[in-house]
């Protein structure tokens, strides 16, 4: 999110990774971080994130989301 924040030239997505990180910096789960953005992710991604949180697969579950998208 950092990165996103640091080095994208698109403001969009530089106010996301902003708002995202702000919000898990303040305790938040990236699930719920990423449920404020409804406009730009789906209830079923978001649920697939919640998964991988609940299981503490977190990590595993981002690496098949980011293969799927690739």
């Amino acid at each position: 999110l950092l990165y996103f924040e640091t080095y994208s030239d698109n403001p969009s997505l530089k106010q996301l990774g902003s708002k995202v990180r702000k919000d898990i910096l303040g305790g938040q789960s990236l699930s719920s971080a990423l449920n404020k953005q409804k406009k730009l992710f789906t209830p079923v991604f978001i649920g697939i994130i919640q998964a991988g949180e609940s299981s503490g697969e977190l990590e595993v579950t981002l690496q098949r989301l980011t293969d799927l998208m690739v």
